[in-house]
C-alpha cells in the first residue's frame, strides 16, 4: 500500500494512496472529513449504519470522526483530501468529482510549503470551495439495524440471482406483504423494490470491477438478457456497463 501527501500544516490538503486488490482497512476514524476519490477500481466502504461502493470516477465523503472500513476491489488508485472544517453534512454520501476539483487535489499533492497569498494558498482554498458544491450519487445500500429486517436482508444479499417479489420474500418469513413493506419503509425509509434494486446494481459494479463479464453479471443478479441489465445500469449510473467496465480496469 502507497500513501503520499501534501502540505499538511493547512485546514485541507491532499493525498494519494494505491491499495492492492483486496487490501481490507479495518474500523478506524480521522480526525478531518475524509474525500476518497477513486481513479480505478472500487472501494467497499462500510459503517455502522451502511454500505457504500465507490466505483471510477467517484468518491465518497466520510465526515469527521465516523467510524468505517474499507476493502479495495481491483488494483485500487484514489486522490483524495483531507478537510479541517465544521459541516452539517453528518452521513457518508458518495459524490461526483469534477474536472476541475481532481486536479486541484493533483495540483495540491505538490504543494509543501503555504505563505499567505500565495498560488499554493489559492489552489487550497479553491478546494474548499469546490467541495460545497459536490453532488450527491445514489451508490448506497442502508443497513438494517434490527430483527427480522437483518435476517431478510442479508438472505436477499446472498440470493440476488432470484426474481424476488415482496410476496415471495413475505412467505419465506411468515408475515404480511403489509407488514414487510412497513418495516422496510420504517427503518431504511426505501421500499423493498427499491432497496432490492440497489443492492444488484452495487453487486453489479463490484463484479464488473472484478473483470466479470457482462452475462456473467447479468445472469448473477437474475436479469434475463445482458440488455435489460444493460438498461438499469445506465439508468442507475448513466454510463453502459463496457464503459464501466473501461474504467474499473484502466491503469
Amino acid at each position: 500500500m502507497i500513501f503520499s501527501h501534501g502540505q499538511t500544516n493547512y485546514p485541507v490538503f491532499a493525498y494519494a494512496q494505491d491499495y492492492p486488490n483486496q487490501h481490507v482497512e479495518l474500523w478506524h476514524s480521522h480526525a478531518q472529513i475524509q474525500i476518497l476519490h477513486t481513479l480505478h477500481g472500487v472501494l467497499e466502504v462500510q459503517t455502522p449504519c451502511g454500505f457504500w461502493i465507490v466505483p471510477p470516477n467517484k468518491a465518497i465523503w466520510i465526515p469527521a470522526n465516523y467510524q468505517h472500513q474499507l476493502k479495495a476491489i481491483g488494483q485500487v488508485k484514489v486522490r483524495g483530501v483531507f478537510i479541517q472544517q465544521n459541516t452539517d453534512r453528518q452521513q457518508c454520501k458518495i459524490i461526483s468529482v469534477s474536472a476541475l476539483l481532481q486536479a486541484l487535489m493533483c495540483s495540491a499533492l505538490n504543494i509543501t510549503k503555504v505563505t499567505p497569498n500565495s498560488r499554493e494558498q489559492r489552489i487550497l482554498d479553491l478546494i474548499l470551495d469546490e467541495v460545497r458544491f459536490l453532488q450527491e450519487k445514489p451508490f448506497d445500500l442502508p443497513q438494517p439495524q434490527t430483527t427480522p429486517l437483518v435476517d431478510i436482508c442479508d438472505f436477499l444479499k446472498a440470493n440476488l440471482n432470484e426474481q424476488w417479489t415482496l410476496h415471495d420474500i413475505a412467505d419465506q418469513f411468515c408475515m404480511s406483504s403489509k407488514t414487510l413493506a412497513r418495516y422496510f419503509q420504517k427503518e431504511l425509509s426505501m421500499s423493498f423494490g427499491t432497496w432490492l434494486r440497489q443492492a444488484k446494481l452495487l453487486h453489479a459494479l463490484t463484479l464488473l470491477a472484478t473483470e466479470h463479464s457482462i452475462l456473467d453479471t447479468a445472469l448473477c443478479l437474475g436479469y434475463e438478457s445482458p440488455s435489460a441489465f444493460t438498461a438499469m445500469f445506465k439508468r442507475e449510473t448513466g454510463i453502459t456497463p463496457r464503459e464501466y467496465l473501461k474504467l474499473s480496469i484502466s491503469q
